[in-house]
């Protein structure tokens, strides 16, 4: 039972820290690791950049902590 407490506060705490970052329309054209062609987008939260890779296209608004 201790346990389930345990990973219940985890659970609660990691979805309290959470927020959702919007795409701010910035994009660049960026070669991986392995070669392939991918997008850098760029996201903002409270006044905070973010960045992510997308093998495709960029997602509208992406979770951050």
């Amino acid at each position: 039972m201790k346990i389930l407490g345990t990973l219940l506060l985890l659970t609660t705490m990691t979805y309290a820290t959470t927020a959702v970052a919007y795409w701010t329309g910035g994009m660049t054209q960026v070669r991986t690791v392995t070669g392939k062609l991918a997008w850098k987008c760029e996201y903002s939260y409270n006044g905070q950049k973010f960045y992510r890779i997308f093998e495709n296209q960029c997602a509208q608004s992406i979770q951050v902590q």
